[in-house]
């Protein structure tokens, strides 16, 4: 078969992008993926930056079109090509297209599993899923579908897999007018992580694998793994097609790209000094140096987004008002009405694969909303406290304010109590984007807060103890870093990028200071509690919370311990 683009979509960020006529038929017909148009890449960032309003669908035919541009450089060095068409052999790929194609599908349907706003309830739902398993599942072998999403796994992942591993409707449109693609290895190129992972540490479960798929694995043994391993990095990597794609788009749409504008045109100088080399035995992606220049940029751009849009104080704020309220409806979830019950166990037939029909078109943002909006009085009644979570999310309107903003701010607080950095700034958020023991952290931490409320030297503080303490005070934290894990040849030698390059590692250190956890009060309670507040009692609040933080995680070491085995922030947190 031969790639014969009939098909071209303008875009602002890369230009063209072109599909064949089978891809755009694919394109066109499939629900799970024009689902995709109504789902806000960023969550509620636009609630920030008003122009951040674009789709998870626009981010995959991008991911699908940087894919092509990373696969063809590296087709084009003939000791890689030779690697890569005899693994295409040995999976029944005989050319380099059928390749290439099977590069594109993977790189178009790996964002297919995201939940209404995306990355938002990420953690919350999964954890949160036990109404919805005992209410919603047909039968014992939905139920273990369900039980794989409280699993130690991103969630969106998970949810992609079970699309493409259970959804019949989905898997018949695949193969009517995709017929040369292999889900196979789609799979095995965005889930053998998933699937290793999960039939080592939740064994009861494995019969959620698909049967093919554990064959497939296994016949492919660890001489064919090594060079799976190459196109794999391509689309989940340190420097692959999602990451490359997110930072052209969320810079350039966002308006965030402050000093940091980076385009298709040092991408693809990247892409074009991109090699495979050896490096103890397995493949590793480098690059030549003479694209340090545009790696470091890509740095500087990634660095500036994530500070400046998915760490914004407010961005922060309005995701975690989401996170709270889907985490009221599914613990309230015996209380609520027929129609929020319903949706609710759409959202779930959604994550375990098995919504069809126009089923599909209900799991996106603007009907979640509506949802909401219709429900308001009724969910204001019921839920005590959850129109705090909801109003702002249609209005804008909220009560909270963040205790800290800037990095000086940050880091004079943590410093001025003698705290370690690493523990609160590193550990605290990792262990809160764990749902298995984020609950834990959290309730210790309040256990903490009342504590030192109680104790408090401003007398009026301990009036907050008889509030509902977790909806005065509430955390918001990040889910992920730029790492910038980017490896150089310098001379004979793969060096890492931060040890070559002082303005790589500046970003790296500029990283470690910059605020990844916030607090947030409810102002209200403070004027309840004092008529008017002025900044000593605020000072005071902010140091009893750090404070509590601090205190939570020592007392959690065996937990923080488990969950950063080996790193630097576990060997000194307990000294």
């Amino acid at each position: 078969m031969t790639l014969n683009y009939t098909k071209a979509i303008a875009d602002p960020v890369l230009g063209w992008i072109r599909l064949t006529d089978d891809e755009a038929r694919f394109v066109d017909s499939c629900k799970y993926i024009q689902r995709l148009r109504y789902v806000h890449q960023l969550g509620f960032t636009y609630m920030v930056y008003p122009s951040a309003r674009y789709s998870r669908f626009e981010h995959s035919l991008g991911a699908l079109q940087v894919v092509t541009l990373m696969f063809e450089r590296l087709m084009r060095q003939e000791n890689v090509r030779g690697i890569l068409m005899d693994l295409g052999k040995r999976v029944g790929l005989d050319t380099e297209d059928e390749l290439l194609l099977h590069m594109r599908i993977t790189a178009l349907l790996h964002d297919l599993g995201h939940l209404p706003f995306s990355h938002v309830f990420e953690g919350v739902f999964g954890q949160g899923i036990d109404p919805l398993i005992s209410n919603c599942s047909r039968d014992a072998h939905e139920a273990s579908l369900g039980m794989v999403l409280k699993g130690p796994f991103k969630e969106h992942e998970v949810i992609t897999y079970f699309i493409l591993t259970n959804n019949d409707e989905f898997r018949k449109v695949t193969k009517e007018i995709m017929p040369h693609i292999d889900l196979r290895i789609v799979k095995a190129l965005l889930h053998m992580d998933i699937v290793g992972k999960l039939m080592k540490i939740m064994p009861q479960y494995v019969e959620v694998i698909g049967q093919e798929d554990r064959e497939f694995l296994k016949s492919l043994g660890e001489d064919a793994l090594k060079p799976l391993n190459i196109l794999k990095s391509l689309v989940s990597g340190d420097l692959d097609a999602d990451r490359v794609e997110y930072i052209l788009r969320d810079s350039y749409m966002s308006g965030a790209s402050v000093g940091s504008t980076i385009s298709i045109g040092d991408v693809e100088r990247i892409f074009d000094n991109m090699k495979i080399m050896t490096n103890d035995g397995n493949y590793t992606i480098a690059f030549d140096e003479k694209a340090r220049a545009n790696l470091e940029g890509f740095v500087i751009a990634r660095f500036n987004t994530y500070k400046l849009v998915y760490l914004h104080h407010k961005v922060v704020l309005f995701n975690t008002l989401a996170r709270n309220l889907m985490s009221e409806l599914l613990r309230h979830y015996e209380e609520l009405n027929d129609e929020i019950k319903n949706y609710l166990c759409l959202l779930y037939r959604f994550s375990v694969g098995l919504l069809k029909g126009y089923d599909v078109m209900y799991i996106i943002d603007d009907y979640l909303i509506s949802l909401l909006l219709r429900n308001r009085e009724y969910l204001t009644n019921k839920i005590r406290g959850i129109s705090k979570y909801l109003e702002p999310l249609v209005t804008r309107s909220t009560v909270y304010k963040a205790l800290w903003k800037r990095d000086f701010e940050f880091i004079d607080l943590v410093s001025r109590q003698g705290i370690n950095l690493e523990l609160i700034n590193d550990a605290l958020p990792y262990l809160l984007s764990k749902g298995e023991v984020r609950d834990k952290v959290l309730q210790t931490f309040y256990e903490k807060l009342r504590e030192k409320l109680r104790e408090a030297p401003i007398p009026c503080l301990s009036g907050f103890i008889n509030d509902d303490l977790t909806s005065s005070i509430i955390i918001g934290y990040r889910t992920f870093e730029p790492e910038t894990r980017l490896h150089i040849m310098h001379g004979n030698k793969l060096v890492d990028i931060n040890k070559l390059s002082p303005l790589a590692a500046s970003v790296t250190e500029a990283w470690k200071r910059s605020p990844h956890i916030f607090a947030f009060i409810d102002v209200t309670r403070m004027r309840n509690c004092i008529n008017s507040y002025d900044n000593t009692v605020f000072d005071s609040i902010k140091s009893i919370v750090i404070a509590s933080l601090n205190e939570s995680l020592r007392e959690l070491g065996d937990i923080v311990n488990k969950y950063l085995e080996g790193s630097q922030v576990a060997n000194t947190i307990l000294t």
